[in-house]
């Protein structure tokens, strides 16, 4: 008598989790008019459950709570194959159960911890069947309903089977991609990106004078802080960016290669020097190279479309000279401006041969910057030799 008393007093303190983890006491709990049910398959976790429907695997314990699971730092299994469970809908997290997992240090094991199989005699017998089904044939791809089968008798992963994620989780994983690859400027490519320089614009040109703070006379690098001179006419204020470049000259024109961008942060007008700050650097900086204004902004990045037949042709005006060879990153300027309907983003394709020989498809070109005339383009893609002053560049995409 005694006995059945204190067995009877047991099974009265037992706790919630362990309920849930015995295989003839699964609880049915009535669900709201915004909740959901789900019943319990193979793997599932309680942390996957409230990613799924809840949309972050922290609110676990919200789930736990509204089934009567117990939550407690000891590694059970809360859950099991064929449980029911009520899904509480989303925004009705109470304060507690928030508060609880914010102050988390690392996710309990029974959140993580996968539901039990059903060891029950017409389970087993069930695996047997799909395993000897499937001895019969070669190793290979499987259809849906092969698929479902086997991950509903709770086959383990493998290297040749991955999980499907839910619709749900899908959705919100391709969300989050999509905002990783959104529209961003180019502008390190825009930066870099030569362009003709007018001689009203040289003529007003400043330059760099020194490192400040630097015992040593030398080459600049970012961050240094530097002292600046206006050119002849010509202010700067604090926040002014300041395209240091280094200067060319090709048929007559002035073409500017900048090498670095620096920031006016103290502006004397006239009665100290002024101090700038090295921004952004993709080439040799040295006191003494010219200064002009940063002007226009690179555009967002888009998808060019592809047009059935090009609608511009030009030529390459312009290329590095101090690059031996021109290839993929290069910079060159192509004979056709914003006057001839040029846009940043457009894409041009590069023809070697003339002369009576049979043009050949030697590269294409992205175009960053911009001018009147004259267009600042990068090479992308290059499928032989030969780039060169005077080769044809055909527009075949166009920036929206």
């Amino acid at each position: 008598m005694a006995l059945a008393i204190s067995l009877g007093l047991a099974l009265c303190v037992l706790p919630a989790g362990a309920l849930a983890q015995s295989a003839d006491s699964v609880r049915v709990i009535p669900a709201g008019a915004d909740e959901r049910m789900h019943t319990v398959k193979p793997g599932d976790t309680l942390w996957e459950l409230a990613e799924q429907y809840l949309g972050d695997g922290l609110l676990w314990r919200a789930i736990a709570r509204r089934n009567g699971i117990a939550v407690t730092s000891a590694s059970i299994v809360p859950i099991k194959v064929g449980q029911v469970l009520v899904l509480p809908p989303r925004g009705s997290l109470p304060d507690e159960v928030a508060t609880a997992a914010a102050g988390e240090l690392a996710v309990p094991q029974m959140a993580l911890a996968p539901a039990l199989r059903d060891t029950s005699p017409s389970a087993v017998l069930h695996v047997d069947q799909v395993l000897a089904e499937r001895a019969k044939r070669r190793l290979g791809l499987v259809s849906g309903e092969e698929y479902a089968l086997a991950k509903d008798v709770g086959e383990s992963e493998t290297v040749f089977r991955r999980e499907r994620p839910t619709v749900e989780s899908a959705e919100r994983k391709a969300g989050i991609m999509a905002a990783a690859a959104s529209a961003s400027p180019r502008r390190a490519e825009f930066e870099a990106a030569p362009f003709v320089l007018a001689k009203d614009d040289l003529a007003v040109a400043g330059h760099v004078v020194r490192r400040i703070g630097a015992d040593v006379e030398g080459r600049l690098l970012r961050t240094d802080r530097v002292e600046i001179d206006a050119g002849r006419g010509a202010r700067y204020s604090v926040g002014d960016r300041l395209v240091v470049v280094r200067l060319t000259t090709d048929h007559g024109q002035f073409v500017a290669v900048p090498t670095g961008v620096v920031e006016v942060v103290s502006a004397s007008n006239g009665t100290g020097p002024i101090q700038a700050v090295v921004r952004a650097q993709s080439g040799t900086i040295e006191p003494g190279q010219r200064l002009v204004k940063s002007v226009g902004e690179p555009a967002a990045r888009s998808i060019a479309a592809r047009l059935v037949t090009p609608d511009i042709t030009t030529t390459v005006t312009w290329l590095d000279r101090s690059e031996s060879l021109p290839t993929l990153q290069s910079y060159m300027l192509l004979g056709a401006g914003e006057s001839e309907g040029v846009r940043a983003g457009d894409e041009f394709a590069l023809y070697g041969g003339g002369a009576g020989r049979q043009e050949q498809l030697i590269a294409t070109v992205r175009v960053v910057r911009t001018g009147a005339r004259t267009s600042a383009a990068l090479m992308t893609r290059q499928y032989a030799p030969g780039v060169a002053l005077g080769v044809v560049a055909r527009r075949y995409a166009k920036a929206p």
